[in-house]
C-alpha cells in the first residue's frame, strides 16, 4: 500500500487484508470549501509498485478534482445565498433597485409597486429622469461622480455607503420623499461593478417631522400669545422653557435656570407644594392644580392658580409637564368684594338658590318666589326636588349630583312644576362653593325661566322639520321633472310619427297621459317645497279643483267627507295652478284638525260680483267680478280672538307637535300676492268657512296642460339655437325637437363647453340653457354669452329654478322660462313668445 508521500496516515494491514487491496495508491483532496476528501487507485489482484510517474498523476488528478469540488460548492453556496437574497428583495417593503455605472437600470425588487405605482417591467423600462425630478437627477450624480474619483484612493473603504435623500416620481405624478443608502457592488477585483440601492419611501417620516414641528410651533405660538404663565419641565424637573409673561410674574431669573437640575436655588424659591405637584403629575400621569403666593419683578406678591399638565408623546407616554399659571389677585379680590355686596343678589332678575352639601336650601331670592310661586319660608329647609316635574328621569338628577359633588360645575335644563301646578322650563347653572381649604360647602344654583323660548325654539324646530321634508321633496321632484321631461318629449314625438290607426298609438297616448299626470304630481310635491317657480296662467278653477279630489280625500282620510259643489258657468281666474292646489290642500287639513270624530268639509266655487257697498265694509276689496272659493267644516269652530290671529306666522290652537302654524299664513301669502281677499266666519262649536275671493279674468281664454297634437310641425326658421343641458336625456330630445322645427342646433353639456363653442361661431340667436348646472349657472352663463352676442335671446328651463329666478322674475316679459317637464307645444309655444319679445 502507497499513499501520497505527504500522508502520515498509511492504510492499516488488517483493513488492507479485509478489502482485498493488494496494493493502493492515494492522495488527499483539499478543496478551498468544505472538509477534505481522498482519491486513490486500488490494486486486489496482486502487489504492485507504483513508480513516480504514477504517483504525480494521482497528485495531479488530486488537485484537479480539489478545484472541480470547489467549484460545485461554490455555485450550491452561491445559489442558496442568491435564493436567500431573492426572498429578501421580493418581500421587503423598501425598494432595491440596482443600476449599472451608467445609471441604467439591471434590477428593481417588486415593492416598487406598492412604493411608486409601477411595475417592475415598467420601472426598468424608465430612464433615471423618468423617476427622479430634476434636482434629485443632479443630485444623484454629482455624489457618483465623487464616489467613482475616491476609488483612486486605496484607503478608502470598498465597502462604504452612502445614505442621501432624493425625490422620486409616483407613477400617478406625485413625489415621493425617500431615503436611498447605496454602495458599490464589485467584481472579483474589488472593482466598482454596479450600484445597489436600498430605497425607502419617508413620507410618513417627513409627515411626522413636520408635524412635530408645527406642534412645536402651534404650542409656542399659543403659548407666547396668551395671558397665562407657562412653564415646561422635563422629567428631572428641569426648565426647559418658559414664556415671555414668566419674565415678570416671578422674581427669579429663569433664563440661568434653562436646562438645568432641580438646583438650590429653585428648590430655596419654589412655592410650598410646587415640586410636589411636579412629582405626582410626573408618577401618576395627573392633572394637579395649586395655588399659591408669588412675588414678581416688581416686589408684589400675587395670587396664582397654577394647572399642571403631564406632556406626552405619540405614544401616550409620559415627557415631561406643562405647568400653566394664571394671575387670579383680582379674582380673589373680585370674590370679596362679592361677599360684602351679597345683598345685590337680592335684585337679581334669575332665580338664584343655594344649599348645603345636604341638599337642603338655605338661601333664595325674590326672583325665585316669582318664578315658582314659592315664598323663601316655603323652601327653607326643604330638598329641592319638591319642585320636579316627575318628566325628567332619576338617571339626569344622578348625573346632575356627581357632577356638582365633586367639584364640578353643571350645566342643564329642568322641566319643574310651579306652586300653583303649572310647568315651566329653567335653564340652570349649579356650581360647588369651596372653603380655604377646598372643601365643599354649599352649592349655588343660578336659574332663569326659559318656557316661552323653549315654546319659540320648539315651533322653530317643527318649521325647520317641514323644511327638511320639503327639501327632500323638492330634490325628489327636480329628478323626476327631468325623467318625466324625457318620458312626454318622445312620446309625443312618437306619436307624430305614427299613424293614429296603429296599434301602439293608443300605447304611447297613455304613456304621454300617464307621464303628464306624474308632472302634476310632482308640481305638487315642489309646491309644498316652496320650489315652485310662480307661473300664473288662466285657468277654470273648477278643472283645477277636479284634478286634486283624489289627493285631497286621501289628506281626508275616510272618517271625514269630501263634498265638491262647483260653480256653473264659472269664470276663469288668473293664478299658478300649484298654488291652488297649495292653498285648497292647507284649507282641507285645517279644516280636518278642526274636526273631532266623524265630520264633512264642503269645497264650492260660484261667481260674485262686488259692488261699492261690499267693498266699503271690506277695504282690502276693490269692486268688480271675483270667483269665490268656499272651504267649509263642521268641527270645533274659533272664538273672536282666535279668528283675529289665525293669519299669524306660528300662531297655532294646536297640542305640540301637531301644527307649525305656518299653514294659514302661507294662505295668507298667497293670496296677497295674487290680489286676492281671504276671510273666515266661525263660532265655537258651529265650524268655520274661509271665503276666498279671486279676481276674475273676463276672457275667454285658458291656459290648461298640453294635449296630444299629432300635426306635423311648423318650421319657425333658420335661426341658430345653443342648447346647454348637463341631462344628456333631455339635451337629446330638445335638440330633435327643435331640428324639426327647423333651427340649426349647437348643443352642450356643460356652460364651460357651451363657451367654447361660442368663440368658434360667428352668430347665435338664441340660448336656451337649464338653470341649475355644475360649475356655472344658466343665468350667469346667459350674462356671459351676451357679451360675445349682444343680440341673443335666451329662454330658461329647469326642473325648479326658485334659486336662481324669482318668481317675480319668472313672470317678467323680460325673462323667458318654460317649466320642467315640457311639451313640444310649450316649447314651441315659449320659441314664439321669444321670438315676438
Amino acid at each position: 500500500v502507497q499513499l501520497h508521500p505527504t500522508s502520515d496516515h498509511p492504510i492499516g494491514e488488517a483493513i488492507a487484508q479485509r478489502c482485498q487491496v493488494k496494493s493502493m495508491i492515494a492522495s488527499a483532496v483539499y478543496p478551498k470549501i468544505g472538509k477534505p476528501w481522498a482519491i486513490g487507485l486500488d490494486q486486489c489482484s496482486h502487489p504492485r509498485i507504483w513508480t513516480e510517474h504514477e504517483e504525480r498523476l494521482v497528485q495531479a488528478i488530486a488537485e484537479r478534482v480539489g478545484d472541480a469540488i470547489t467549484s460545485l460548492l461554490s455555485i450550491r453556496e452561491l445559489r442558496a445565498s442568491e435564493e436567500r437574497y431573492r426572498l429578501i428583495a421580493e418581500n421587503t417593503a423598501d425598494v432595491i433597485h440596482i443600476l449599472s455605472l451608467d445609471l441604467k437600470s439591471k434590477y428593481v425588487s417588486p415593492s416598487v409597486k406598492n412604493n411608486f405605482g409601477y411595475s417592475v417591467q415598467e420601472a426598468l423600462g424608465k430612464k433615471l429622469e423618468e423617476l427622479l425630478p430634476p434636482d434629485s437627477v443632479k443630485k444623484v450624480h454629482e455624489i457618483l461622480a465623487y464616489q467613482l474619483s475616491l476609488e483612486q484612493d486605496k484607503s478608502v473603504d470598498p465597502n462604504r455607503s452612502v445614505l442621501i435623500e432624493l425625490e422620486e416620481y409616483h407613477k400617478d405624478g406625485r413625489i415621493i420623499p425617500v431615503e436611498l443608502s447605496a454602495s458599490f457592488l464589485r467584481d472579483d477585483h474589488q472593482q466598482p461593478l454596479s450600484i445597489l440601492t436600498v430605497i425607502r419611501n419617508i413620507t410618513k417620516r417627513k409627515q411626522a417631522q413636520m408635524e412635530l414641528v408645527e406642534s412645536e410651533q402651534k404650542f409656542r405660538s399659543l403659548a407666547e400669545s396668551i395671558p397665562d404663565n407657562i412653564i415646561r419641565h422635563d422629567l428631572n424637573k428641569s426648565i426647559v422653557y418658559f414664556n415671555k409673561n414668566m419674565i415678570n410674574a416671578t422674581d427669579v431669573d429663569l433664563s440661568t435656570e434653562i436646562g438645568q437640575g432641580v438646583s438650590q436655588k429653585i428648590m430655596a424659591t419654589s412655592p410650598p407644594g410646587y415640586l410636589e405637584k411636579l412629582d405626582r403629575v410626573i408618577q401618576f400621569g395627573t392633572q394637579e392644580e395649586l395655588e399659591i403666593q408669588v412675588r414678581n419683578q416688581a416686589g408684589e406678591m400675587r395670587m396664582h392658580n397654577i394647572r399642571f399638565v403631564p406632556e406626552r408623546d405619540g405614544n401616550g407616554k409620559i415627557i415631561g409637564v406643562i405647568a400653566v399659571g394664571r394671575d387670579i389677585t383680582e379674582i380673589k379680590q373680585v370674590q370679596e368684594s362679592l361677599r360684602k355686596l351679597f345683598h345685590a343678589v337680592e335684585q337679581s332678575p334669575v332665580s338664584i338658590m343655594i344649599a348645603n352639601t345636604e341638599a337642603k336650601i338655605e338661601y333664595v331670592n325674590p326672583q325665585f318666589t316669582l318664578v315658582t310661586g314659592y315664598t323663601s319660608e316655603e323652601a327653607l329647609g326643604r330638598n329641592p326636588r319638591f319642585l320636579k316635574s316627575g318628566n325628567l328621569p332619576p338617571e339626569f338628577y344622578t348625573n346632575m349630583w356627581d357632577t356638582i359633588s365633586s367639584g364640578k360645575i353643571w350645566h342643564g335644563e329642568f322641566h319643574n312644576r310651579k306652586k300653583n301646578g303649572t310647568f315651566y322650563f329653567e335653564s340652570a347653572s349649579i356650581s360647588p362653593v369651596f372653603d380655604d381649604d377646598g372643601s365643599i360647602t354649599h352649592y349655588i344654583a343660578i336659574k332663569e325661566d326659559i318656557t316661552t323660548h323653549k315654546m319659540l325654539e320648539q315651533q322653530l324646530r317643527q318649521a325647520q322639520k317641514m323644511e327638511a321634508i320639503g327639501q327632500l321633496a323638492g330634490g325628489v321632484a327636480h329628478d323626476f321633472n327631468n325623467m318625466l321631461g324625457v318620458i312626454i318629449g318622445y312620446s309625443e314625438l312618437g306619436l307624430r310619427k305614427v299613424d293614429q290607426s296603429q296599434a301602439i298609438y293608443s300605447d304611447l297616448t297613455e304613456i304621454f297621459k300617464a307621464a303628464n299626470r306624474s308632472a302634476d304630481l310632482t308640481r305638487q310635491l315642489l309646491t309644498f317645497a316652496r320650489k315652485q317657480t310662480v307661473v300664473p296662467k288662466v285657468i277654470n278653477l273648477n278643472e283645477t279643483i277636479n284634478g286634486m279630489l283624489k289627493m285631497l280625500q286621501r289628506l281626508l282620510t275616510e272618517r271625514i267627507t269630501l263634498d265638491w259643489k262647483p260653480g256653473v258657468n264659472l269664470w276663469k281666474i288668473k293664478m299658478d295652478p300649484t298654488q291652488v292646489d297649495q292653498v285648497l290642500a292647507n284649507l282641507c287639513v285645517n279644516g280636518r284638525d278642526a274636526i273631532d270624530g266623524i265630520g264633512e268639509i264642503v269645497i264650492g266655487t260660484s261667481n260674485q260680483t262686488l259692488d261699492d257697498a261690499y267693498c266699503a265694509l271690506n277695504p282690502e276689496l276693490l269692486p268688480g267680478n271675483y270667483v269665490l272659493l268656499t272651504v267649509s267644516d263642521n268641527g270645533a269652530g274659533m272664538d273672536e280672538a282666535t279668528r283675529d290671529r289665525i293669519f299669524e306666522p306660528f300662531f297655532t290652537t294646536k297640542e305640540t307637535g301637531k301644527g307649525t302654524g305656518l299653514g294659514l299664513a302661507t294662505i295668507y301669502g298667497i293670496i296677497k300676492q295674487n290680489d286676492a281677499y281671504i276671510n273666515v266666519e266661525s263660532k265655537p262649536g258651529v265650524g268655520s268657512t274661509f271665503n276666498v275671493y279671486l279676481p276674475a279674468v273676463m276672457d275667454d281664454r285658458e291656459t290648461t296642460n298640453p294635449g296630444v297634437d299629432a300635426t306635423q310641425y311648423d318650421h319657425l326658421g333658420d335661426k341658430t339655437v345653443l342648447v346647454v343641458e348637463d341631462e344628456l336625456s333631455i339635451l337629446r330630445l330638445t335638440q330633435e325637437i327643435l331640428e324639426n322645427l327647423g333651427y340649426r342646433v349647437l348643443t352642450a353639456n356643460s356652460p364651460k363647453q357651451a363657451l367654447s363653442i361660442a368663440k368658434e361661431h360667428n352668430h347665435i340667436d338664441i340660448l336656451i340653457t337649464d338653470v341649475i348646472m355644475p360649475e356655472m349657472d344658466g343665468r350667469s352663463l346667459a350674462g356671459i354669452l351676451k357679451e360675445f352676442f349682444p343680440e341673443l335671446k335666451c329662454l330658461f328651463m329647469s326642473g325648479y329654478s326658485g334659486e336662481i329666478i324669482s318668481p317675480s322674475e319668472a313672470t317678467n316679459e323680460e325673462i323667458h322660462f318654460i317649466q320642467k317637464p315640457f311639451s313640444l307645444r310649450d316649447l314651441k309655444s315659449a320659441l314664439n313668445e321669444l321670438d315676438q319679445g
